[in-house]
This record gives structure tokens, sequence and C-alpha cells, in this order.
């Protein structure tokens, strides 16, 4: 083992650093930790007494001042003064170093683009962060992350991402089935601004063709007085001068333009926004608008459509940095069988580390773009089979079957996605309850909690909002929809909450049933979470119905629900 870096105590040096970060152990599983203690193998594990932490930390470990703020964060600990742990205390480590554990289809597909560092405390999550290396540096053999692209609007970068999407339609249709992205030809929405001439785009009307166009997902933030409406569509099929329209949509136009693209998609120049019956037709058809996308632009960074998601990002400020063992062999024509002999240090780089929060039983938010506080971009995000994110920090490619960071930047963009049975053409059929339908109940469960805690500018567009993601549930699922729970698990669902401490207001003006998460602001926690037996259910569902504010949104608005429960008194 090399000298000790200065910025280690000798324990964290000799035990999680000696062990690579346990890079060349099995994963762990991050979905199986959530539900409760982990006590599957995988990582490296150690030992360390809270005296030893503390004082690592106060001599400047780097490791040491990462795990100490965990103990506090962990189920059942006491966080007032007079239970303070022991020194005596000692705390069980858990180190890995692999693939992004957070999204499912990357894993499925043994995506390895990025990589994530993941710690365990006493069992329970403690913090987790993206790693990534410089290309130079001997660390660089390990870990595959590289520093972010900053110049995200340029011709070299934009080229980059159209190799990403080339690569992405010419091998990923080989893919297993059940993960193959969709093909180039889809039936098109009903107008799409034609970018053919970037300096004068136009809104076509495309009369049932089929064909590729690009879906824009961003953040209004603000009134658009360029939309389009019954008084100026007209003018607009004759051509639209790029200086009325707001900077985002302009960089939309460009990017699809440089991407060897012609259609693209935007709400407010796509829907007439004065025509109550268009935007009642277009909603039904939402679901099919971003999941049908040839591409998802998705404008992460943009706090409202006038700020643009093309400008030069800023270099990030320096980023908690350690030491990585690398291990190299002997080549010499004796020594055929590599042995190695020698060690050196090099550096790797971390996101700024998001701790477990045990109030609200999830990771702390490290993706601080504007897009994942927004309702609305959750299901354009979640429908778009593919994706080009340009956040805060960089560009990533995404799409159905891999994650993959444009110019291998790091990035920590993290978002649920879609199970595999929702992105077959014909979905199988899953018996209610079964084990398959139970996982894929949970994952709405997930979604539920994530989309609970963005903000919405109409508070009757909650529901609304969701509609696309129930829609695509509903085909696997096939039970009721009940203003945003399933008939079929609909005790289970009931038992949503809220985190301890935590006030949720209701809406002046009725939007959901009181029993449903709908009916309230702000972030819940859902049943799957909370670790019911299932054998200890004592109620039985006696009625529960709700009433459509359009028959033809079968998953939009209500206006009234009924909900009649039977169970003894105790």
């Amino acid at each position: 083992l090399p000298p000790r870096p200065h910025n280690l105590c000798q324990v964290c040096w000799e035990g999680p650093f000696a062990a690579q970060l346990g890079l060349f152990e099995k994963a762990l599983d991050l979905e199986e930790l959530l539900k409760g203690p982990y006590l599957s193998d995988g990582g490296y594990s150690y030992s360390i007494s809270q005296a030893s932490l503390n004082f690592g930390a106060a001599t400047g470990c780097v490791w040491c001042k990462l795990i100490l703020p965990t103990h506090n964060r962990l189920p059942n600990t006491q966080s007032s003064d007079d239970e303070s742990p022991t020194s005596e205390e000692n705390l069980e480590v858990r180190v890995t170093v692999g693939r992004s554990i957070s999204d499912s289809a990357a894993l499925a597909m043994g995506s390895n683009s990025y990589q994530e560092l993941l710690v365990i405390v006493n069992s329970f999550p403690g913090f987790g962060a993206t790693l990534y290396a410089s290309a130079d540096d001997p660390a660089a053999a390990y870990i595959t992350g590289r520093p972010p692209l900053l110049d995200v609007g340029s011709t070299h970068t934009l080229s980059l991402a159209k190799t990403c999407l080339d690569e992405c339609i010419h091998e990923h249709k080989h893919h297993d089935a059940l993960l193959e992205c969709p093909g180039s030809e889809s039936l098109l929405p009903t107008r799409l601004i034609d970018c053919t001439d970037p300096e004068r785009p136009r809104l076509a009307s495309t009369a049932g063709q089929s064909g590729k166009y690009v879906a824009l997902s961003y953040v209004w933030g603000q009134d658009q007085p360029h939309k389009t409406t019954t008084a100026n569509i007209d003018a607009y099929k004759r051509g639209i001068d790029p200086s009325l329209l707001p900077q985002t949509i302009r960089d939309a136009i460009r990017v699809t333009h440089s991407l060897g693209l012609r259609m693209l998609w935007v709400d407010t120049l796509c829907i007439i926004q004065d025509s109550a019956q268009d935007k009642l037709n277009e909603l039904g058809h939402m679901h099919h608008i971003y999941r049908n996308a040839y591409l998802a632009i998705i404008a992460a960074n943009a706090h409202n459509v006038s700020e643009g998601f093309l400008q030069q990002r800023t270099a990030p400020e320096v980023q908690p940095t350690l030491p990585f063992v690398c291990t190299t062999t002997s080549s010499s024509p004796s020594d055929v069988n590599g042995t190695e002999t020698a060690s050196q240090v090099g550096q790797i780089y971390m996101t700024d580390p998001h701790y477990f929060d045990k109030t609200v039983g999830f990771w702390g938010d490290a993706d601080r773009d504007p897009i994942k506080a927004r309702a609305w971009c959750l299901q354009e995000y979640m429908m778009s089979p593919r994706m080009l994110v340009f956040a805060s920090q960089t560009i990533q490619y995404r799409c159905s079957t891999t994650v993959r960071n444009v110019g291998r930047g790091r990035l920590s963009l993290r978002g649920p996605r879609l199970p595999g049975a929702l992105l077959l053409p014909t979905t199988p059929a899953i018996e209610p309850l079964s084990v398959e339908w139970s996982a894929i109940h949970d994952t709405w469960l997930w979604i539920v909690q994530d989309y609970s805690r963005r903000a919405i500018t109409f508070p009757s567009d909650k529901l609304v909002a969701c509609s696309a993601v129930a829609a695509e549930y509903h085909r696997v699922l096939r039970s009721d929809y009940l203003a945003g729970f399933w008939r079929a698990s609909l005790l289970k669902d009931l038992l949503w909450h809220v985190p301890e401490n935590a006030r949720r207001p209701r809406p002046t003006t009725y939007r959901a049933p009181s029993w449903s998460w709908a009916a309230v602001d702000g972030g819940i926690m859902a049943a799957s979470f909370l670790g019911e037996d299932d054998e200890n259910v004592i109620a039985e569902l006696v009625r529960c119905e709700i009433t459509l504010k359009e028959a033809a949104l079968l998953f939009g608005e209500v206006t009234s629900g009924t909900l009649v429960l039977r169970a003894p008194l105790i």
C-alpha cells in the first residue's frame, strides 16, 4: 500500500481505501435497502468506533467527515443532546462503487456509463454520490465518469449528442424486446413546428401523417404571450418570427435542426391555448405525444421559458476529492501472468453527497435542476423513450435501455423510469396482486412520492399532470383508477401519510377526495415503504367510486369521490 495521503486517517486508509471502496465487491441494491434494514451481502464492510470517527473528522480525514453526519439521520436514532452516541459505540460501515443503482433500465442492460458510491451505516442507507476522474489520472482506468462538458450548445457537443442518438437507433433495436427503444416512425401529433429553416420556423398541421418528431419538456415559469391562439394560428402556419419566441423555444428549434431532424412539438405553440376544445383533445392524447416522440429535449436547467438552455455551463465548485489506490501489473516477458508489482494513488471526484433523510424516508434530492421541481415535467420525462437532458451541470443522453453522459461527463440527474413491461407495444397479462403485479405497482408508489413533492401552477391539474403515466400503468395493472389509487390495492394504498411533523395544506377548491394523496400539497410517503403485513388486514372495502369531470379523460380531474370501509371497532 502506498504512503497514506494527508487527508485520510490510518483506519480509513488501511480499510475501505485499501479495498478500493468496494469497487470489485458485489454491488448493493438500493431498492432493497430502502424497504428496511439491509441484510444482504455486498460491498466492503468495516467497523469504526464513534471515538475514532470523531477523531478522524477533527484531524482532517475527508472520509470520516463524510460518514460522521450519517448517525443522526439513521432510523431509530435519537438526536437529543442527552442521548448522543457514546465514544465506545461501533458503527458498521459498508461501502461499494458500482453502476448507478438509481436507474433500473441501466441496470437491466448492464450499463456502466457512470458509477455511484453508496455507503450503508448500521444496515441503513448513509449517503451516495456519483464519481468521476480526469482522463489523464491513473484512477481513470477504474472510474468511468469524466468531468462534465460545459459548452453544451457548441457544434462539437451537439455532434456528440447526435452520435449518441444514432448509435441508439442502430444498436438498441437488437436488445431484449422488453427494453427495446421504439422505431423511428409514429403517428404525428395534430400540429408541429417545422424547423427546416431555423430562421423562419412555421406551424404545420400533420393531418394524420406518420414520421419523426422531437418533443420539448421545459418549465414555463411565466406567461407566454407568443402562444398559439385562434387569432394567430393562420399567421403561424405561414411562418413565425424567431425574435417573438422565448429563448428556450429558440434553443429547441436550433437543437432539432442540428440533430438533422425537422419537426418539433412544443405545447404552447402546438395546442391552441384559448380553445377549451383543442386543449381537451390534446390532453387526451398527451400520453402518446411524449411516448411516441423520436426524441425529447429536456430543458432541465431553465427556471423559465425565457432563460434558454444552451448557455455555457459554469465550472462546478471544488467537489469533495478522494484518493484512489491504482494497482499496476508487471508486463515483463518473464511475468506472463501479470503479477501486481506496484500501486499508485489517483484522485477521484464526487458530487455533493446526498444523505438519507429519516423524516421523509428517501434520499435527499441531489438534483437541483428546476425541472425536478415541476409536476408536469415528471411525466414528460418518464414517458419519453429517448431524451437529451440539458442539465445545469452538463448534458446527458437517456433511452429505454441505457444512460450515457455525452462526452462521458459526470452527471447526477436521477429520475424514475417506467418498468420494462410498460415499454412493450402489447402488455403481458399479469395476475392482479401477483408478485410481478405488486412489483410494478410499487414503482407507481415511488412515482407518487416523487410527484407529490413537485409544484404545480394550477391546483386543479394535480391529477391531470400525471394522467399520462397513470394511463400507461393502467395498461398493465388493469385495475380501476381512483383519484391516484388502484382498486385492486386500495386498502394498502390508503395507508399513505405525510412525513413526521410536516404540515400539508389542502387547496381551497376541491380537486380530489380527502382520502387521496392528491388532496394535499407537498410530499407524502406511500404505503409500500411502511412495512405493512398483508396478513394483518382487517378492513374490508365496501364501495369506492369517483366522478370524472370529463368522461373522456379517465385519469384526469374528478369532482367527487366516495369511500366506504367496513372494519371492527377497537
